[in-house]
This record gives C-alpha cells, sequence and structure tokens, in this order.
C-alpha cells in the first residue's frame, strides 16, 4: 500500500480503533491490564487499538500543519459507519441534544420563527403561546440589540442568532426591537421557557366528512396532538387523509400508535428480524378512533422509515389507498448505544418488515452515498419476481420502499435549480413579511375562513410576490409560469401564518394539490363534480 493510500485510509483505521477501544473497554473488568492473558482475537484487536492511538498521538505532536485531530476521529468514525450502511451514524456528544431536540417535541428559548434580512433578525411568526408573543413581540419587528450589543449589521447567520436568543427556560434576554411606525427601540425582557415543536402541524377538516392531518414526523407527542386536535373529536368524520408527504420517519412506538388508530385489533403493523433472525412482530390492539373510516395515505419519495412502516401497513393490510411516489426505502433498525464522552452511536441492529413479508429498505451495496440519499425510484423498473401479497390477495412488490396505489409523480415542469436559489436567499418569508406588514390592519380584520375563501385577497398577494421577485432581481432568467405560480402560492400561503396560524397555511398550500384533488375526486366532492 503507498504511503498516500495509508494518509487516505488513516481517518478509518483511526476510527476502527476508537470503536474498537469503546466496545473492549466496556467488556474489559475493572483492573484489567494490557499485558494480561486473553484471547488471541481480542489481542489482536487490542493491538490495533493501541498502534492507531500511538497514532494519532503523533500526528498531533509532529504533523507539519496543525490539524484538529478531533475533526479527524469525528470523520474517520463515520467513514467508518458508511462502510457498514448509509444509516449507521455516529452523533458526537455536542450534537446529540439538537438531533434529538424534534423528537422529543421541545426546545428550550423564546419561541419565535425568524429570518434575516439585509443582516437584520426580522421576526416572521412567534410561536403561539410562546414567550416572545406573551412579551409582545410581532411579526416584522426587527431585533437590533440582543444583551445591549448591536446585534444589525454585524453579518451573524442562522446559528448564531439561535446561539444567542436560545437557553435554559427560567432565563432572561434582554432585546431592543425597532417596530415600523415607532420612532424608539422598543425594549423587551423575555423569560426563556420550554417551546412545543409541533409534529402534526396541520389538522382540520377538508369538507364536512374528511379530515386532514400532516405529520412531519413520529416524535413523542404525536399521539397526544393528534388526538387533541379539532378532526379527531368530530363524530361525522367518515374519510381521514394522513400526509406523510417529506416525513423522515421517529419513533417506531409512535408509528404503531398511530396505525393502531386505523387497523383492527390483532392486525400485523410491522416485524423486524435481526441477525440471529429472531423476529419481533407488533399487532394492533383494541379499537382505534379511525377504525371504520376511508384511509388514503400521500407518499413521495421523502418519506422514510415510520412513514413507510405506517404506509406497509395499511396497503398490507387493505386499509387504505397510498397516493403518491414510491417511499425512500430505509428498512434498517438503528439502536442507540450511548458513548462515555455523552455522543451516540446509532448502529444498524435488525431489518423493518411489512405485514406482508417485504422488505422496506433498498439495495445500497455498492451504491455512492450522495447517489443513495437523492436518488428517487423509477417505478418502470419494478422487479415483479419479488411478488407478495396483501391481507385481501393482491400483489405487491418488494423493490424497496413502498409503492403507491396510485401513482402521482412529482412535477417535473417546476424549475427547481431556479427556485432552489431563491429558497437560498429566503425570498419567500421576505416577500410575505412585506406584504403582510403593508396590509396587517386588513388581514386583522378578515376571519381566517374568509380569507382562505377568498379568491381576490390571495390573487392580491401573489401579485405581490411576483412583482417583488422581478424588483429583487434573483435570477439572470425568468421563471416559467408554473414556478412561478408555486412560488407565489407559498408566499400566500406564508402571509396566512402570519395572520392566522399553521393550519391556514396548510390550506393555502393544499390548493390544487394534485393528491388532494385525487382524494376529492375520489370522494364525489361537490366542487368537483
Amino acid at each position: 500500500m503507498s504511503r498516500f493510500s495509508k494518509l487516505y485510509y488513516f481517518p478509518i483505521y483511526l476510527a476502527l480503533a476508537l470503536i474498537v477501544g469503546m466496545v473492549i473497554g466496556r467488556a474489559l473488568p475493572k483492573g484489567f491490564s494490557a499485558t494480561a492473558g486473553h484471547s488471541s482475537k481480542s489481542d489482536s484487536l487490542a493491538n490495533e487499538m493501541y498502534n492507531l492511538s500511538e497514532m494519532l498521538e503523533l500526528v498531533k505532536e509532529h504533523y507539519v500543519d496543525s490539524v484538529d485531530v478531533t475533526k479527524i476521529a469525528q470523520r474517520g468514525i463515520n467513514d467508518l459507519l458508511k462502510q457498514l450502511d448509509p444509516h449507521s451514524a455516529y452523533v458526537p456528544s455536542a450534537q446529540v441534544d439538537k438531533m434529538n431536540e424534534s423528537l422529543k417535541g421541545s426546545f428550550e428559548g423564546i419561541g419565535m420563527e425568524f429570518t434575516l434580512f439585509k443582516d437584520t433578525i426580522v421576526v416572521v411568526k412567534p410561536v403561539i403561546g410562546g414567550p416572545s408573543e406573551q412579551a409582545g413581540l410581532q411579526p416584522g419587528d426587527k431585533i437590533i440589540q440582543i444583551e445591549g450589543k448591536n446585534a444589525a449589521g454585524t453579518g451573524m447567520n442562522s446559528d448564531a442568532v439561535i446561539k444567542k436568543l436560545r437557553g435554559k427556560r427560567g432565563t432572561v434576554v434582554h432585546i431592543s426591537v425597532l417596530r415600523t411606525a415607532e420612532k424608539a427601540l422598543l425594549p423587551f425582557a423575555i423569560t426563556r421557557a420550554e417551546i412545543p415543536i409541533h409534529s402534526v402541524v396541520a389538522a382540520f377538516m377538508l369538507d364536512s366528512t374528511t379530515a386532514y392531518f400532516k405529520i412531519e414526523e413520529f416524535a413523542e407527542n404525536t399521539i397526544k396532538e393528534l388526538q387533541e386536535s379539532a378532526p379527531y373529536a368530530n363524530k361525522n368524520v367518515k374519510n381521514v387523509v394522513v400526509d406523510l408527504r417529506y416525513n423522515g420517519g421517529g419513533y417506531l412506538n409512535t408509528c404503531f400508535d398511530l396505525a393502531d388508530e386505523f387497523l383492527k385489533e390483532g392486525e400485523l403493523v410491522v416485524y423486524t428480524d435481526d441477525r440471529m433472525h429472531q423476529q419481533k412482530k407488533m399487532f394492533a390492539t383494541e379499537k382505534g378512533q379511525f377504525e371504520n373510516a376511508k384511509v388514503y395515505v400521500l407518499i413521495n419519495s421523502e418519506s422514510a422509515s415510520a412513514s413507510e412502516i405506517f404506509a406497509g401497513a395499511i396497503q398490507d393490510n387493505d386499509r387504505g389507498v397510498l397516493i403518491g411516489e414510491r417511499t425512500f426505502g430505509k428498512g434498517l433498525v438503528q439502536e442507540v448505544f450511548p458513548l462515555a464522552d455523552g455522543g451516540q452511536m446509532r448502529l444498524t441492529v435488525s431489518r423493518y418488515y411489512t405485514p406482508s413479508g417485504r422488505c422496506i429498505q433498498r439495495e445500497y451495496k455498492g451504491v455512492d452515498y450522495d447517489k443513495y440519499s437523492s436518488e428517487r425510484f423509477d417505478e418502470s423498473k419494478t422487479d415483479s419476481s419479488k411478488v407478495f401479497y396483501t391481507k385481501n390477495k393482491r400483489k405487491v412488490y418488494a423493490c424497496g420502499g413502498v409503492s403507491p396505489d396510485v401513482v402521482l409523480a412529482h412535477d417535473s415542469v417546476l424549475q427547481w435549480s431556479l427556485l432552489n436559489k431563491i429558497y437560498e436567499e429566503d425570498f419567500i418569508r421576505k416577500a410575505a413579511l412585506f406584504y403582510y406588514l403593508k396590509h396587517k390592519q386588513q388581514l386583522k380584520a378578515l376571519p381566517a375562513h374568509i380569507f382562505l375563501q377568498s379568491i381576490a385577497a390571495q390573487a392580491d398577494i401573489r401579485r405581490s410576490a411576483v412583482a417583488q421577485l422581478g424588483a429583487m432581481k434573483l435570477l439572470n432568467k425568468p421563471l416559467n409560469a408554473a414556478s412561478t405560480a408555486f412560488l407565489a402560492k407559498e408566499v400566500c400561503a406564508i402571509v396566512a401564518k402570519c395572520a392566522y396560524d399553521s393550519n391556514a397555511y396548510y390550506n393555502v398550500l393544499l390548493q390544487n394539490d394534485p393528491y388532494i384533488r385525487y382524494v376529492l375526486q375520489q370522494l364525489k366532492h361537490p366542487s368537483l363534480r
């Protein structure tokens, strides 16, 4: 092996040494000596660990350039785990809380959505009921000072802003705000608190008998949020739409509890199989709230893990209709192993299977990691030889992921290369704030349900968004009609969020949505006859 090759693979060797060291360190009894007798296999692993640890010290002390050995070690661990599969991962101690934040359902801070406009922190929307709203912050407020120090024009990025505003509950942060129509800065002393992160981000009725739930991930509080929503308690619900598009997964137990709301007692939800071929099966329990309702599950290529388990359970039990694209294909089960320094290793220990026996995981051996992460599945390439059968003997196929019953491909007309540039500038929130601040009083006087029914009010916002896009000159070529309409609708949705709430936001986004349109057509919705 060449010297270059040794240097190239050094991070992987180092990671192996670190992980072996962690494993051996846990297994060894107190007082164990490296010179004590032990098996040749353990001896070989221990020797590698000590050799590579010594190499790391030599690099730290003698390498020609100054290097961050901690970063090298972390990169090495991740490189090693990627040799196993795409989902085993190392989480450094400093990132553990942030990684688990959304799944735990809360964080500690002042609770507000913001954007950075010309190096100024601008409030987009205080969290309803959170410290910022209780203190009186409003959409459009510009935060000029934090703890008496200038916070505008300093070149801070979003992470720096979050670091300054978040903190332990009960602590106070002092800010000064510039508000439209106010001449002087307004001082605020905001006491940080626990801020909920909602996973059921929208729950409302599409019509008098059809409930809609948008679930972003399967978190600790997902079922509680679902059960506390108005549609859940509505006795007139006969149809339920569960929107899992872009839902990357979460807790298995939460996924099971959601499936239990729809499946009959004794029906299989999912099972896992480990290296010893030990299977663990999860069956639905007592009657759920929506056991007799028609079910439509919306999925796309970004629906992964727990989303796929739920979709597979509904499909294999012939309980509802899956609409959209084939799901991501993440069917590997990770167990979290805490490390001595507070970090975590999330190691794959088994695989998920749908009730019919399909493995959810798609092929990853020999596939480039970036390609694996971004590649969409071509339904025309389905391997019909891997056939399985649902409860009612319908054929389904195992090709990684879960294939929908009704295929609705993503919109290829949209110019994503251009739209992504617009997103990078946070144009949508800035354009929405511009409109909201200009028309705040009119929007306050307009109830949410009237706004959502008003074609004229929403058309005015869309025209404003298109005009602002032209004035800002973000692109060197124009958007096509479909991309312009898509962008304008997103601006309109953010205005609805600023003026009302998350339900209003999704009500706007779902207008002319092909997935929702299909559902309403199947239900013979009056407006679509």
